[in-house]
């Protein structure tokens, strides 16, 4: 089942994030953290995504910069696909708590 934030469209949900960070300095610390959260969750997706393909790369000996301190590829992929999960959940986990935050807010202001 939708809540009320899910509701409502595009235009709508931006005028609703930004009165809930403008209606307290709490409320403006929540959306700055998330938005911290979410641009440092899409670099470290864009860069385990650029070591996979180098390491990539290096195992098909096309291609080596020096990144690559393991000399065991395995390991250097296990560790590109930990970063590349824990990044992708705090992007996914970002947009749930600042959907979740909005929706209560704009159920107690209807109240």
């Amino acid at each position: 089942m939708k809540n009320k934030f899910e509701r409502l469209n595009k235009n709508e949900k931006k005028k609703a994030i930004e009165e809930f960070s403008n209606s307290n300095e709490s409320n403006a610390n929540i959306i700055s953290r998330i938005k911290r959260l979410k641009v440092i969750g899409i670099i470290g997706v864009i860069y385990s995504i650029g070591m996979f393909i180098l390491d990539f790369l290096k195992e098909m000996e096309i291609f080596d910069i020096g990144f690559n301190h393991f000399d065991n590829l395995i390991l250097n992929y296990i560790i590109d696909a930990c970063l590349l999960i824990f990044c992708a959940f705090f992007v996914i986990k970002a947009n749930m708590i600042l959907k979740e935050q909005v929706n209560k807010y704009l159920i107690g202001k209807k109240k």
